[in-house]
């Protein structure tokens, strides 16, 4: 099984994304709400639900990927 990798952004007001490599998930959008930082997303506590999710929770890649295996037309991007 692949490791799946973290990683969190940070910017000079306090927010803060964290990314999955799996999936290219969105685990995590933390925003400072008077003076507190917040959660925006709905995700999981630990990776391993990540691995057990069947609703794709902040996923930007799918399943749908895979299904791509014959092209039968080619598109030229200019």
């Amino acid at each position: 099984m692949k490791k799946i990798s973290k990683f969190t952004l940070i910017n000079k007001q306090g927010m803060q994304v964290t990314l999955l490599d799996f999936g290219a998930r969105v685990s995590s959008i933390l925003l400072p709400v008077r003076g507190k930082l917040t959660e925006m997303t709905l995700g999981y506590n630990n990776l391993d639900d990540y691995l057990q999710d069947e609703f794709y929770l902040g996923a930007s890649v799918g399943l749908s990927l895979i299904h791509i295996s014959e092209p039968t037309r080619q598109a030229e991007i200019s």
